[in-house]
């Protein structure tokens, strides 16, 4: 009787309480309705974002490296400190580890420190792995390969027992006459390096002397197997024009001698760009001479850089505390990337040669990913000088196979080094002929202790102008290196 009481006073007459209950349920349903676009709003702004970075996975690991082949399954690999390899088959939704085969060490860390691709054979993959103490020397090997888009993977290079695998650098010449693609591949453990032409599964050892110094980053001309670049710490860069018979340091405007990064331009391979502990040199002539770039990173740490794929011109590079940057025309103007991606340290960028509209970011704090709101590439710009210095080429195309770039080692904390000089010098090694062939050196080559150096107080550069973004004061916190 009382509830019958009480629905009477809540209920107008003739209005049963079954239709109140069933008039409540459509309006919450209207109401939800309403705002289940709201409430899922962020999520669609985040996957389609433009101008602004967004994470993309694996957060609080330290990203050392991004890797995308250009060509074959749409596959992104990454490079994650003391974790190994992972990657992603669905533009960085997902990750998973690909890291059978490789070894770890007692605390279970997979100590993996340069990582790369085979540019016409994006299946094969190669893994650079730190100095391990075990039992069973062939867990010692420094150089791994897959040839299973990293499912699997295989101890190659006993030459390299137990020595730090450095930096990687891997080029595919153009198919020879039996139709059949041959890759070089160069490995740098300290100041010693090995390259072969048969995937790794016998190598020769150039007889490299020209420092004493830890090999950073290898980079080989597109298409000719005996030009090879060598960046090092704290010596600047050296070449060589004939597979390691004769070695030159290249070293003119240099102003730091931390080579972190070496970029060849696809298309253009006279086009060349560098990252170094005080900001971007770029060469015009091959690497003959050097030419610094003003910007906002002129007297910066650069870590990273990557060019477009199909246009030389355009270019971005990596910084510490959440500094990215953008140039469409060779780095006469830049733009600033930073919107939403804090203070996470830039280590490896990336530009997707499947959608060119897309950067990834390997960064101190997980994979990052920013989509542009306009074209970074601008073929119609001219390439505009930005430097002092007189440079002895002119730009004209040449033919378009792909290069590739090195990864560098682990992040630690590190000062750029002064400046050093250092002169050409000419050694009798092994030749690669236009086979070419490699001959193994009987010549060992001394190991290479690196020691640390004096701070450098850089000095203030001219700011550039700008798209959208001025010069960025240079932090006073000590960066982190790979």
């Amino acid at each position: 009787m009382n509830e019958r009481l009480q629905l009477s006073r809540i209920s107008p007459p003739g209005v049963s309480h079954t239709r109140i209950g069933r008039e409540t349920r459509q309006v919450l349903l209207a109401l939800f309705c309403f705002a289940l676009p709201i409430v899922c709003l962020p999520w669609a702004l985040r996957e389609s974002a433009t101008g602004l970075w967004v994470q993309a996975g694996l957060p609080k690991h330290v990203i050392q490296e991004v890797l995308i082949p250009r060509h074959g399954i749409p596959l992104l690999y990454v490079l994650v400190q003391d974790r190994g390899v992972y990657r992603s088959a669905d533009n960085g939704a997902t990750w998973e580890q690909a890291n059978e085969g490789l070894p770890s060490t007692s605390w279970g860390r997979i100590q993996v420190q340069a990582f790369a691709a085979d540019p016409q054979a994006p299946g094969i993959l190669y893994a650079g792995l730190a100095a391990i103490a075990h039992a069973d020397s062939a867990l010692g090997t420094g150089l791994y390969t897959s040839a299973s888009n990293g499912t699997t993977w295989l101890a190659v290079g006993r030459e390299m027992v137990g020595k730090e695998a450095q930096a990687i650098g891997v080029m595919s010449p153009p198919a020879g006459e039996d139709g059949e693609p041959t890759s070089m591949v160069c490995v740098a453990t300290g100041a010693e390096l090995y390259c072969n032409l048969n995937h790794g599964q016998s190598w020769s050892r150039l007889d490299w002397r020209g420092v004493e110094t830890p090999i950073l980053c290898i980079s080989i001309r597109p298409g000719e197997p005996e030009a090879i670049y060598l960046g090092t710490q704290g010596s600047g860069i050296y070449r060589t024009e004939d597979g390691g018979a004769t070695w030159e340091a290249v070293l003119e405007n240099l102003e730091n001698l931390d080579i972190n990064q070496i970029a060849i331009a696809p298309g253009q391979p006279d086009l060349m760009y560098i990252a170094t502990g005080a900001g971007i040199h770029r060469s015009l002539d091959a690497g003959s001479s050097w030419t610094k770039l003003a910007g906002p990173m002129s007297d910066r740490r650069v870590n990273s850089i990557a060019v477009h794929p199909t246009d030389g011109n355009a270019l971005c590079v990596g910084l510490e505390y959440g500094a990215a940057y953008c140039s469409s025309n060779g780095g006469a103007t830049w733009t600033a990337l930073s919107r939403g991606l804090g203070n996470a340290t830039i280590l490896s960028l990336a530009i997707d040669p499947q959608n060119e509209s897309i950067l990834w970011g390997g960064t101190s704090n997980g994979i990052w990913r920013y989509v542009f709101e306009s074209p970074l590439s601008r073929r119609a710009v001219p390439l505009a000088p930005t430097a002092t210095a007189t440079e002895r080429v002119d730009m004209t195309a040449l033919p378009t196979p792909t290069a590739t770039t090195s990864p560098r080692g682990t992040v630690t904390a590190a000062t750029a080094s002064p400046t050093r000089t250092a002169t050409a010098i000419s050694t009798v090694a092994p030749t690669l002929t236009s086979t070419p062939t490699l001959q193994p050196s009987a010549t060992s080559s001394p190991t290479a202790t690196p020691t640390s150096s004096p701070t450098v107080t850089p000095q203030p550069g001219p700011g550039p102008s700008t798209d959208r973004a001025t010069a960025v004061p240079s932090p006073t916190e000590q960066p982190i290196r790979r």
